[in-house]
């Protein structure tokens, strides 16, 4: 009797926090609610929200608990609002709302990041509408100041690896809860879930940070993956020729990829990150997708090598030139030296 009372007391406290999340997701979506206001309560969000999946004790009723049909449209509000004159002094030399801002990274990396790689079946975040969670990724690229734009860098890294990740490899048989239960054709909407999401950060990783370091050492880890995993299925096909999971993973493996070739043809400094990525694209011509061969052939044929080739040459020409000169001009000042040290000698003998 007593569990009973407490599961129904569960069940009403439950109820009261979910009516009272859609009586506050309704005023913070009202233009006359006055933003400043809103900016506190967003705030508030977002500390009860960090709070609670940083806690050691979440469970999987919690998890089912996160409501992001209500979440996200907030979270989109709130970044409008922070970022808004709203009262509140604006611009990277201002430091009011950097409190706000580092838990906004804080709430998109749990977002797009699962608490744990063994808990497989935490995805929530990833089985809402996939639109939702790309608005939010588009609206911290948009909005952060300058400031944070390595912190937000590092979050849009992890959950391009994590969605790609969680997309290729999910099986019916990794989600062994028993209050879960996955289909074939809730797998398929999960993956093409963590697609979309893996798009949207890599995606924002190419608009915010196109000549970055960040972006480089992602792409070659991806086309390596693809790479890497073609080999691998085409090893294990005379073994098992009917894996479906195997084919699920190299036609995701291709998806990736084509993606990654698609956005690096679009950046402003594509010669450098072809040329980083040479190695990986030209394996990638040799894919056995049509699709993936004429995507990463487009990438190296946008490459003047031989120019590249020839502009190589022409600054080792120089580096050579350079030495030459340096070397002479040293001699020129060690003898200048000695002749200034015999002066000297002279001078103190009184020659």
């Amino acid at each position: 009797a007593d569990d009973s009372a407490a599961n129904d007391i569960s069940i009403a406290s439950r109820s009261l926090e979910f009516e009272c999340a859609k009586v506050v997701a309704e005023l913070f979506m009202n233009e006359s609610v006055d933003s400043l206001a809103k900016l506190h309560v967003f705030e508030a969000i977002l500390a009860s929200f960090i709070k609670m999946r940083a806690s050691e004790k979440v469970t999987k009723m919690d998890e089912g608990a996160l409501r992001y049909d209500l979440f996200l449209p907030i979270f989109c509000k709130g970044l409008e609002v922070v970022s808004s004159d709203c009262g509140i002094p604006q611009g990277d030399g201002d430091e009011n709302n950097d409190g706000i801002w580092v838990k906004v990274i804080s709430v998109l990396s749990y977002i797009l990041i699962p608490y744990n790689d063994d808990s497989k079946w935490r995805t929530s975040s990833y089985a809402t509408d996939p639109q939702e969670v790309e608005a939010v990724i588009n609206l911290c690229v948009e909005k952060l100041p300058a400031k944070f734009n390595e912190d937000v860098g590092s979050v849009l890294i992890k959950g391009a690896e994590n969605s790609a990740k969680i997309s290729r490899d999910c099986r019916a048989s990794d989600m062994d809860d028993s209050t879960i239960t996955m289909n074939n054709e809730d797998l398929s909407t999960l993956r093409r879930n963590c697609l979309k999401i893996f798009q949207a950060c890599f995606g924002g990783l190419c608009n915010s940070q196109p000549t970055s370091q960040m972006l480089i050492s992602l792409s070659e880890t991806l086309l390596k993956g693809a790479v890497d995993g073609a080999a691998q299925t085409a090893s294990m096909k005379e073994h098992n020729k009917n894996d479906f999971d195997a084919r699920i993973r190299t036609d995701i493996d291709v998806e990736v990829a084509l993606f990654v070739c698609e956005s690096i043809r679009k950046l402003p400094n594509l010669e450098e990150v072809a040329i980083s990525l040479f190695p990986w694209l030209c394996k990638l011509t040799r894919s056995d997708s049509a699709a993936l061969r004429t995507e990463a052939g487009a990438v190296l044929s946008s490459v003047d090598l031989v120019g590249v080739i020839e502009r190589a040459q022409e600054a080792e020409a120089r580096a050579a030139i350079a030495e030459k000169r340096y070397e002479k001009l040293l001699a020129e000042a060690n003898a200048i030296k000695e002749e200034n040290d015999e002066l000297k000698r002279q001078a103190m003998l009184g020659i």
